[in-house]
Parts: C-alpha cells; structure tokens; sequence
C-alpha cells in the first residue's frame, strides 16, 4: 500500500454453538497519523475447517479493503488524487 499497514487476524471458536470469532487487529500510519483500530466479526454455525478458512480468508479481504480505504481517505482529504 505504500504506507506502512499490518493486519492481524485472530480466531476464538465457541464449541458450544459453533461461534467463529475473528479478531481484526490494524496498525496504520501515514505522515503523523497512526491508528490501532480493532474489529470482530462473529460467523455463528460453523460446522466444518472448510467454513472457518473462507471466514478467516474473508476477514482478511475485509481487513485489506478496510486499509485502502483509510489511506485513500487520507490522500483525498490532502487534496491528492481520488
């Protein structure tokens, strides 16, 4: 992304009624900026490993959208390119 951007994805899993929590921890600078944004995205009724990789594969994808957005948001309101 040309900025310095780490995403880290961590997982909980409820046995009991089969709760995928994923844990999306950012860190994002740009100039004098940085921020340290956390999010959670629950999938309830994971049944199979096959569910829970595409879930931790989409919240990956969600993360990385998610830091496009942030230095695109930045650039624009610099006045930079849109």
């Amino acid at each position: 992304m040309g900025k310095e951007f780490l995403l880290n994805v961590s997982e909980s899993f409820n046995k009991t009624n089969n709760a995928l929590t994923l844990t999306l921890a950012f860190t994002a600078h740009s100039d004098d900026i940085t921020v340290y944004p956390k999010v959670k995205i629950s999938y309830y009724d994971v049944e199979s490993e096959d569910m829970r990789r595409i879930a931790t594969v989409n919240c990956r994808a969600i993360g990385y959208h998610a830091g496009l957005l942030f230095y695109k948001t930045l650039e624009t309101s610099k006045g930079g390119e849109r």
